[in-house]
This record gives structure tokens, C-alpha cells and sequence, in this order.
């Protein structure tokens, strides 16, 4: 008797059915399905182990680097594990190895090519307190793919704590062909490990590049690819150069420029500008910073006056998005003054950087000048300078560095030929400067700089002797490499004298010149996206700021009411306070948000207060990540795992029973959306305390955030081990860090596994809401709280319900939708639904099957019973199906 199939292995099945059933999607989920878990074990000190579950096998021949020794207790029980044997044994670092800075390591050879998570194993098995005191045991973690130079990916891992239990590190987005290495830094006691688990989370593979002479243009398969897209143009009279374009509450303005140009917004959502206020004076020469919150927008470190002899602004100014005016406020070190440089806000202090002082041609000076303003101490800080004077540039942040690209010599008599290719960077965490060995290809005056999805610099347009720079150029800051051009796409029109900015998931331009000067002034737009995505909407600046206030993760989202719009329906979850006023996030109005992902927040302050926001977080490093979280956030855990150490709440949070999901939830927050919070790129932006001195309202939210590994959510979405996460997944989300590409790909696989099994589940003929009514509640069928009347019954409904116009999940579904169609299983109709013929197709698939298995059958039983007794076995079928 085959065994009894549990209800995941049967819902496994029926969606292998649904999708074998349908050849396209079949292919379309085969991918990231193919790219699935592959993991090998090793235990680093000692031998095999093959009795424990899984098995661990032993060290292959010269997989050891460094110096380090074997080492061994008796057996003994481990906390946080079931296999205590592979604790017992480690190796340790020895001589100059276990040194401050010194190495050791292994490299280990990778199953297939692939992107892999690297998991590390140990335990201090001791005994005695002071053998596992905090302090005691510090090291980095360095890895590399292949033939790389391993690089620090975990800092300053301080494995002292409880004396004989596991603790696991983890480090992923290795992407191999051949080898994975890992190094132990020391920086205070011998580093030491028990094993070491490689698991593939995704396809691809290629390691890090390695060094090649500057420039480094040309890879053989490009990962990632750019292209540029006309966005409608702002009315006629809103032609400028020389302006601030600056992302703002989910709006895109285009503020100063020359000749005291009026304010103009786009809105990414609707497709439409709408006028603002004209500023005091005429400005120009500047890098703008907005508020996350959307309240304000400030311009610092900026020119007024006519070419070539302007002169500089002595204050910031604010303009106010809700109220549309211009405020003067802090006022700017006379000796510091200058325009024409950049200007990022980054942990609540903002940084200027290069400029120019006295216009352009031979009297003006260049500068390397680099400053920060504390808005809260209201203190100057003169930092050191850039490592090169320019001008005419701009700046961006991505991670913990601030980029500074392009630009020119503006005090040359001759400056539209003194242009600057050097990229500099500084680490706000060391605090100092480097120069990159890649430049730019193109020197550029006057060019827009962003950042793409936290990762890519982005430099476009800008002017030369010759004219305006067509080209785009796209730095990889992970890899340090440029995208080859044949992978970033030109823009749509050249131009220079304008700001870029990031807004969702694109980098928008708008207005500047096309002609060098500035005689041809634009008002046309464009955006740029990567890998052909969507750019979105960025009116996700409120939960952002709450984002930020939790340890980085691979990949996030925000869902459920407080993120998403649904219909409404009573509330009665504890309120944690209002807003000062009560109208929502600040400077963001309630029409902005009704169009945006913030939609669900935009009524009242009670109301929205009421409603808690949900997160969800897919971390490689579970440990590493409630460690993080605990140092900043221990008043999130309850107690008393908050007492119980990052190992006891990585245990708790990968227990076999369960999502595989730790909620912290009902944590109340409260925050300025001002300069102490996050933008959607990376960067802070300079927020309306800093120029007007009074501090804007507190926003308060309750928040609800649920922590999974990276690996446990890969499988749940491929292979719907729990459909705990994946079922959340089936409704459209408000993605806050994209996901990297092999999670990216099992993201698209759980789609379309839920559009399959909705079809399935439907009649012949039946609506677009019908279609992702069933597909958003296929996560509540047998859900415990629905049984006891903890979950609203109508809420699948209401989730439907409340994308009134289709468009979210219309979005969210259209890929599996049009697999299906073009495979011939739906046809739409009339009405905007569809007719399918699933049950032909299906049955076709299943007889396809049977037929293969029992012609192979036959064929196997003629050898097994020999020819004359499968003769007479034949016969007598034959007989009994005639009847006879």
C-alpha cells in the first residue's frame, strides 16, 4: 500500500498536475523550480558522520588554507540542535593564523554552478564561563566565489555567549561556478568552526569578478540590463536647466533652475503635473533632498544670479510640499558657501560635497570642499576633502557610501573641457575616501546621479564642448564593475542641467537643457528601470522610515491593511496614538495617498493608528539578524525570549512546526519623518527641521513584522512546504528592498502555481475578481484562526474588493494569466473574464502519463512473469474484457 500522502505532499501534487497539465506554465515554473535547494554538508572537524540525519561527510582532500588544528570533546548535549556529535570536533586556528588579522579557512567545492547560502557551525564546548565570555572569540567571515579574493561579508562575529550551544552564521548571494571559499579573520581569540553547509538558492553562478585594467566595460552575459522609457512632459512654461528634480511623498518635483522658474509635481501614479509655488528668488546650481515623509523639500549650497559671475545663497530653503511655500532657514557658514555641487542627507546628518564658488570661467575656484550639518546639535562640521575638486556634480548614497561621480572644472577658463571621470566614494562607517579604479568612460558636466535599487549608480546626460552627452552610464557598486553599454539603453532625450531621482523601482529625469548653455531648455521626462520591471510608485516613504529602523534584509515587503487598500471593515485592535495633527504622514496629502501604497493609511489619524502595518523580512543570516535586532530592538521580543539569546530565537523562529515565520507584533512606533529616517534608495534626505528649526509632527503606528530565512521562503514558494509565507504572496505587496534574482524567480514560480490551482478550481466560465478571489484565499483553506473565528471571514473579499479598479492583482497575475493564454487553456471574454478548457487539457495530461507508464509496464512484465506466462496473462484479459 503506497503510503498516506500528507495534505502539503497532495497540494504539492495537485499543483505539479495543474502545471504539468499546462505546457507553458509548466516550462514558466520549471525554472526557478530547477534552480531549487541543492546543499552539501561538511563537518570541518572531524570525519564523516553518516548516522546522523542528514549526513555530514568529512573534509575534501586540500579543501584546508591557513594554519589550524583539529579539536575534540566527548560527546555531549548541545542546545538549539539534534546533532549533538557534530559539535564535538572542530579545528581552530594556530600560530599566525589566530593572530589579530590573521587567516584561516577552506575552500569547498560547489555541486553546480549556481548562487549558494553559506551556513557556518559552532559551538564553544568549554564549558566555563569565562571560555565563552562576550569579547573573548571575535572574527570576521570572509567569502569568495571561485578564483575571488575572499571579502569580509560578517563583521566582528563575536561567538562568545552560552557555553555548548549551536549557534549557525549564515552569509548568502554566493554566486560559483566552481568553489565557494571561506575565511576566519582574527581579531581578538583563535578563530574556530565545527561544520560548514552549502545550499543553492538560485541559478546562475560566476563569482566575483576579478581585477582587469580600467575601464572594465565588457562581460560575456550581463546580469543586469537598463532601459529608458519618455514618461508624459511637464506643461511648456515649465521648461528650465540648471534645476533641483527631487522625489517627494510619492511625487516627483521640479523646483528652481534659472529665471525663477515655479514649482512643478508629477505624480508617477496618475501620469499627470500639477503647478506649485514660485520661490522667493531665482536658484539654480543645486542638488535637492526631500524629507522621506514627503513634508518638505531643501535646497543648500546653491547659486543665484546671472552667468558667469553668480553668486552664492547664504541660507538653506524649504519648500513645504502640503502647503506649497518656501521658508528660509538654517543659515550656512559664510567661509563654506558655494553652489554647483552635491548634497545627500544620510542618518540624520546631510553632507555637501564639491562646488564651486565664483561662477563659471577663470575667476571662479573649484572646490574639494566636504561638509555635514547636524540638524540636531545645529552644528557645522568641515570634513575632509573630496580627493578631487569639481564641480557641476552631483552626488548619491548607496549603502553606508556616499558616490561621487561626473563633473568638471568650472574655475578653467575653458571648463566645458575640464571634465572629471574619477568616481570617489567615502564610508560614512571608517569615515574616509577612496578613489575607485573604474572612471567613467565619458567625462560629464552637469549629469544626473542616482541610485537603482540600492545598488547601481546611475549617471546620465551631462554637457561637453561638443554638446550634450548621449550616453547613460551604470556603475554595479557590488561587483565595482560598469554595465556594458550594450546592457544600458541610451535616453530617450539627451540633456544636462537636471537632477536625477529614484522613485520606486526607476530613476527619473525631467526638464535641463539639451543644448550645452542652456539655450534649448526642456520640459520632456523620462525613466529608467532595470530588467524591464515596472518603475512603480514611491509613496512608500512612512514605511520606509519604519523599515529602517530594523537590521538590513535580503528582501522586504509590507502587506495587509495598513500597507495595501481594502475594503473597509470595523477595527478593533488597541490604538497606540495620534498623529500631531491627525492627518497622516506629513506634508503628504490625503489625495496623494489615495492613489498610492499608503492608500490604506490616508483617512483619519484614529483610523489609521488603528490599523496595524505588516511586514515580512527573508534574511540569509537568522541568527546574525535577531543578534542585530536585539542589540537595537530588544523591547520587541516578549519576554522572556528576549533573555533567551539570538541562537534561542533563531531555534524558536526554524521550528519544524509552524511557517517558519517569528512575529514580533503590536510593537508601537513613533518617528519624525524628517532627516533621522530612510528614503526608498538608501539615502536620507534633508527634512524641514533642519531648515525652518521646528521639528514636524510624530507619526505613531503599530507594526507587526515577521522574520523568515532566505532559504525557508525559496522553498515555501517553490515547493509550498507550508504556504505560510507563499500565501501572503498570492496578494499584491508593497515591495520595500526588492528581491536579488534566483528569489525573485520563485516568486514568479508561486504565482503562477496559485493561478494554475485557481483555474482549477473554477467553473467553466468566470470574471477577473473570481479568479483572484480564489487565488488570494487558496492560503486560508484549513487556516486554524478561520475555524475559530479569528480571521474575518469575508476578508479574501474585501482584500479583492478594495483594488477597486483590478489593477494590483491584475498586475500580480497577468504573467500566469497570459502563460495560460497563449497555451491555449484560458480565452478571454467579452465581459473581462475568461473561459477555460482546463479539464480537456488536464485530462490529456493525465492520459499522457498513463500511457507512458503502462506501455513501460508491459513491456517490464513480459520480462518479469516470461513470455509464456504474460502470453496466457494477456489471454485471459483479453477474455474478460470481451466479455467472454
Amino acid at each position: 500500500m503506497a503510503p498516506r500522502r500528507p495534505p502539503s505532499t497532495l497540494l504539492r501534487h495537485v499543483a505539479t498536475v495543474a502545471t504539468a497539465a499546462v505546457a507553458a506554465l509548466a516550462a514558466a515554473a520549471a525554472a526557478p523550480t530547477g534552480a531549487a535547494a541543492q546543499t552539501v554538508r561538511y563537518n570541518v572537524g572531524g570525519g564523516a558522520l553518516p548516522d546522523l540525519s542528514p549526513p555530514w561527510a568529512a573534509l575534501p582532500a586540500g579543501a584546508l588554507r591557513g594554519a589550524s588544528a583539529a579539536r575534540s570533546v566527548p560527546p555531549a548535549a548541545v542546545a538549539w540542535t539534534v546533532a549533538d556529535p557534530l559539535f564535538a570536533t572542530w579545528r581552530m586556528a594556530t600560530g599566525a593564523s589566530a593572530a589579530a588579522g590573521g587567516r584561516w579557512g577552506l575552500t569547498l567545492p560547489v555541486p553546480t554552478a549556481g548562487t549558494y547560502t553559506v551556513h557556518l557551525y559552532w559551538a564553544e564546548m568549554g564549558g566555563d564561563g569565562a571560555a565563552v565570555a562576550p569579547g573573548r572569540r571575535v572574527f570576521h567571515v570572509a567569502v569568495a566565489a571561485d578564483a575571488a579574493t575572499p571579502r569580509v561579508r560578517l563583521w566582528a562575529v563575536d561567538a562568545g555567549g552560552r557555553a555548548r550551544a549551536a549557534v549557525v552564521r549564515s552569509v548568502g548571494g554566493v554566486a560559483a561556478t566552481r568553489t565557494v571559499t571561506v575565511e576566519l579573520v582574527a581579531k581578538a581569540g583563535a578563530p574556530f568552526l565545527s561544520a560548514i553547509r552549502l545550499t543553492r538558492t538560485g541559478g546562475g553562478g560566476g563569482g566575483a569578478p576579478a581585477a582587469s585594467p580600467v575601464p572594465q566595460r565588457v562581460t560575456p552575459r550581463p546580469s543586469a540590463r537598463t532601459s529608458w522609457a519618455a514618461v508624459p512632459a511637464a506643461p511648456g512654461p515649465a521648461r528650465r536647466h540648471e534645476n533641483g528634480f527631487v522625489a517627494a511623498g510619492g511625487l516627483l518635483y521640479l523646483l528652481g533652475g534659472r529665471f525663477r522658474r515655479p514649482v512643478n509635481a508629477y505624480d508617477p501614479a496618475t501620469r499627470s503635473w500639477a503647478w506649485g509655488a514660485s520661490p522667493p528668488l531665482e536658484m539654480h546650481h543645486f542638488q535637492a533632498v526631500a524629507a522621506p515623509g514627503g513634508s518638505a523639500i531643501t535646497v543648500g549650497m546653491a547659486w543665484t544670479g546671472a552667468y558667469p559671475r553668480e553668486s552664492t545663497i547664504p541660507t538653506l530653503w524649504t519648500y513645504t510640499t502640503a502647503t506649497k511655500k518656501w521658508t528660509a532657514g538654517a543659515r550656512i557658514p559664510p567661509a563654506r558657501t558655494r553652489g554647483a555641487g552635491g548634497a545627500v542627507l544620510y542618518r540624520g546628518v546631510y553632507y555637501f560635497v564639491n562646488g564651486n564658488r565664483g561662477g563659471h570661467g577663470a575667476h571662479a575656484t573649484t572646490l574639494a570642499w566636504f561638509d555635514s550639518y547636524n540638524p540636531t546639535t545645529r552644528r557645522w562640521s568641515v570634513l575632509p576633502d573630496a580627493p578631487v575638486a569639481r564641480d557641476h556634480v552631483q552626488a548619491t548614497v548607496v549603502g553606508n557610501q556616499l558616490v561621487v561621480v561626473g563633473g568638471r572644472d568650472g574655475g578653467s577658463a575653458s571648463f566645458l573641457t575640464t571634465t572629471r571621470t574619477e568616481v570617489c566614494v567615502y564610508n560614512f562607517s571608517t569615515r574616509k575616501w577612496r578613489t575607485l579604479s573604474v572612471r567613467l568612460s565619458a567625462g560629464r558636466g552637469g549629469a544626473g546621479v542616482a541610485t537603482l535599487a540600492n545598488r547601481y549608480v546611475v549617471v546620465s546626460g551631462g554637457e561637453v564642448a561638443s554638446g550634450v552627452v548621449p550616453t547613460t552610464e551604470v556603475l554595479d557598486m557590488r561587483t565595482g564593475r560598469w554595465l556594458p553599454q550594450s546592457a544600458v539603453g541610451g535616453s530617450v532625450t539627451p540633456r544636462h542641467g537636471t537632477q536625477a531621482t529614484t522613485c520606486g523601482r526607476g530613476v527619473y529625469m525631467a526638464a535641463g537643457a539639451a543644448t550645452p548653455g542652456g539655450s534649448k531648455e526642456l520640459s520632456t521626462a523620462e525613466v529608467l528601470t532595470l530588467n524591464g520591471e515596472t518603475p512603480g510608485t514611491c509613496g512608500t516613504a512612512l514605511l520606509q522610515a519604519i523599515l529602517h529602523t530594523l537590521p538590513p534584509a535580503t528582501y522586504a515587503v509590507a502587506y495587509g491593511s495598513g500597507a495595501v487598500p481594502q475594503a473597509t471593515a470595523p477595527t478593533s485592535l488597541p490604538v497606540s496614538g495620534q498623529e500631531d495633527p491627525p492627518e497622516g504622514p506629513p506634508g503628504v496629502s490625503p489625495a496623494h495617498l489615495a492613489s498610492g501604497p499608503l492608500a490604506a493609511t490616508a483617512a483619519t489619524a484614529s483610523a489609521t493608528d488603528a490599523k496595524v502595518v505588516d511586514f515580512l523580512l527573508a534574511v540569509d543570516d537568522v541568527c546574525g539578524w535577531h543578534d542585530a535586532n536585539l542589540a537595537a530592538n530588544s523591547h520587541h521580543y516578549a519576554v522572556p525570549l528576549r533573555w533567551a539569546g539570538p541562537a534561542a530565537l533563531a531555534a524558536v523562529q526554524q521550528w519544524r512546526w509552524g511557517g517558519g515565520v517569528y512575529y514580533n507584533t503590536l510593537v508601537p512606533w513613533a518617528g519624525r519623518l524628517t532627516a533621522a529616517t530612510s528614503d526608498a534608495a538608501g539615502t536620507l534626505a534633508l527634512g524641514a527641521e533642519a531648515a525652518t528649526g521646528h521639528p514636524p509632527p510624530v507619526t505613531r503606528r503599530l507594526i507587526k513584522y515577521g522574520v523568515i530565512s532566505t532559504d525557508a521562503l525559496t522553498a515555501d514558494l517553490t515547493g509550498w512546504t507550508s504556504l505560510y509565507a507563499a500565501g501572503r504572496l498570492h496578494k499584491p505587496v508593497v515591495t520595500l528592498t526588492p528581491p536579488p534574482r534566483g528569489l525573485a524567480a520563485a516568486l514568479s514560480a508561486n504565482v503562477a502555481a496559485a493561478t494554475a490551482a485557481a483555474v482549477l478550481l473554477l467553473p467553466p466560465a468566470f470574471s477577473a475578481a473570481a479568479l483572484h478571489t480564489t487565488a488570494a484565499g487558496l492560503s486560508y483553506a484549513g487556516d486554524v484562526r478561520s475555524a475559530v473565528a479569528a480571521e474575518d471571514p469575508a476578508k479574501v473579499d474585501r482584500l479583492v474588493a478594495g483594488d477597486a479598479s483590478g489593477a494590483a492583482y491584475g498586475a500580480l497575475y497577468a504573467p500566469a494569466v497570459a502563460t495560460l493564454v497563449a497555451a491555449g487553456v484560458l480565452a478571454p471574454t467579452r465581459g473581462g473574464g475568461w473561459a477555460q478548457a482546463t479539464g480537456a487539457v488536464v485530462l490529456a495530461a493525465v492520459a499522457a502519463v498513463v500511457r507512458s507508464s503502462s506501455v513501460g509496464q508491459a513491456v517490464k512484465g513480459i520480462l518479469t512473469a516470461g513470455p509464456a506466462t504474460a502470453a496466457r496473462y494477456a489471454l485471459a484479459k483479453l477474455r474478460k474484457g470481451r466479455g467472454s
